[in-house]
């Protein structure tokens, strides 16, 4: 069937989207990806997180086969949009353990500040 390919073929890791007041951080889990395989940019305002999880397949012989498969693989794609005032010139990425960290500077004159009430 047609759609069980698809959503074998894509898939959407799981993120966290934390506002700082200095910063957007975004962490997406990717167990099983290698860094050479996750690409990171800037869209039309927006983080675009893609790449591809490889299959796993032992070396051995034609003997082997799957009787359950629930693991995703092949590539995925996720994106977060930004706010204004993000300076997509200082963005930092690292993976570390399965995890991608993105950290995205806001600019001092994007950052919310409190006012103070006059009496």
């Amino acid at each position: 069937r047609d759609d069980e390919w698809q959503t074998r073929t894509l898939w959407a890791p799981q993120i966290d989207v934390q506002q700082r007041n200095d910063a957007i951080v975004v962490r997406a889990d990717l167990p099983g990806v290698l860094k050479e395989d996750v690409q990171v940019e800037v869209q039309d305002d927006a983080l675009v997180i893609s790449g591809q999880r490889r299959e796993e397949r032992e070396e051995g012989g034609d003997d082997q086969a799957y009787r359950m498969i629930e693991r995703s693989y092949g590539s995925f794609y996720r994106t977060v949009p930004l706010p204004q005032g993000t300076n997509p010139d200082e963005i930092e990425a690292v993976m570390r353990d399965g995890v991608l960290k993105v950290t995205l500077p806001i600019a001092e004159n994007a950052r919310p500040r409190r006012i103070q009430i006059q009496s």
